[in-house]
């Protein structure tokens, strides 16, 4: 894939030591780059769904193919997938004994994409609310991630199982005669936040390792906050990453900075004497907003969604949460595949890039009213 002739996608200016934010107008020359992994990480969040299975993994070379061509994991031209890493469902969870693909290696020459997705299942959720922090805590015999400060144990605990297999694919690849130079971690959600753990560990390792010939960059989206100050800190003199919140989507505003409040009794307990029952957080820098205002298309309705209506959180939880960060993104290759519309009467004009295609729930008319309603 090419844009105006370049080939994407392309290496991210360093802007380490990551301020707390960077200029939007950074989209303009990066915009297509980010699309494409984004894109990457999309069609895999969305196969890994489809792929569970009862047979024990950790990694698998490339990738399982059903032979159902809508049940195959979809990769751009000329890319392989190197590997995919796989997380099992707990004990006493909906689909115990299942295991699920978490994350995923692709290679195309000089470069390589490492994707992990968001939540998906009973476990991931419970990984989310598991938000007590700790220094992270290495399973025997595993490599050392080696993070700062105090991080997300639901996060660390997944960062710390994918590893062994990520520096390995990381070690295959960069050594390989093909010689690659610019590597991406992507994930969203639930896989933004463990990114920001796997991206630290990689940066690292690959600077002990390879030296400054390997470009390492981290596309967080919607992501939540992964560790405290000091790890934030840290993090931001290491990795040059983008972190992509879209103005009214929750996930990225928890656990809650500058501190969380534990549960004791939740069902994933997180009060404890030791803390006073406050976890501390921190954003990661690199933040670019992405602003209703600033969407390409039905900007207007966009700014609707600043309410939350009780009644619609399902869609209100997809148009923020997955279409926003697709549609925002469109506009720097004009992607007609776009999830941009919310209102509408009908589906016609899906597929043409200057009418675009519906949010997943959209359009939702009740009576003479669609949702978002006006305000």
């Amino acid at each position: 894939m090419t844009n105006a002739g370049v080939l994407l996608p392309y290496p991210l200016s360093d802007q380490r030591p990551l301020p707390d934010t960077l200029p939007s107008s950074l989209l303009s020359t990066e915009g297509a780059s980010l699309y494409f992994v984004w894109k990457t990480l999309l069609n895999f969040n969305l196969w890994a769904g489809c792929a569970a299975t009862n047979t024990p993994h950790t990694v698998t070379p490339g990738v399982p193919v059903t032979g159902e061509s809508d049940k195959d994991l979809l990769v751009a031209k000329g890319w392989t997938v190197h590997s995919t890493h796989w997380q099992p469902d707990g004990a006493g969870t909906e689909h115990n004994g299942l295991y699920w693909p978490f994350a995923a290696v692709l290679h195309k020459a000089g470069d390589v994409i490492i994707v992990v997705r968001g939540t998906q299942t009973q476990q991931d959720v419970m990984s989310d609310f598991n938000y007590n922090t700790s220094t992270a805590s290495l399973q025997p015999g595993q490599p050392a991630l080696n993070l700062p400060g105090n991080v997300h144990q639901g996060f660390a605990a997944i960062a710390t199982s994918l590893w062994p297999g990520v520096q390995a694919a990381l070690h295959e690849l960069v050594a390989s005669p093909a010689g690659v130079s610019n590597v991406y971690v992507a994930g969203h959600s639930l896989g933004a936040g463990v990114a920001t753990l796997l991206s630290y560990g990689m940066q690292t390792y690959l600077q002990q390792h390879e030296g400054p010939k390997v470009q390492l960059a981290a596309l967080l989206m919607a992501p939540p906050n992964a560790g405290d100050a000091a790890f934030a800190a840290q993090f931001n003199k290491v990795v040059n990453a983008r972190r992509l919140p879209f103005s009214f989507d929750v996930i990225p505003q928890v656990p809650c900075s500058p501190s969380m409040v534990g549960c004791a009794d939740a069902t994933v307990p997180t009060g404890t004497d030791q803390n006073g029952g406050l976890w501390q957080y921190s954003p990661v820098g690199g933040t670019i907003a992405l602003e209703a205002a600033r969407m390409p298309q039905q900007a207007a309705v966009w700014g609707l969604l600043k309410q939350i209506h009780p009644c619609q959180m399902k869609r209100f939880a997809e148009a923020t949460h997955v279409c926003s960060y697709n549609c925002y993104m469109s506009q720097f290759v004009g992607d007609g595949n776009n999830m941009c519309r919310l209102w509408g009467q009908d589906s016609k004009e899906e597929g043409s890039i200057t009418g675009g295609t519906f949010c997943s729930g959209f359009p939702a008319t009740e009576g003479r009213h669609q949702y978002p309603y006006l305000l």
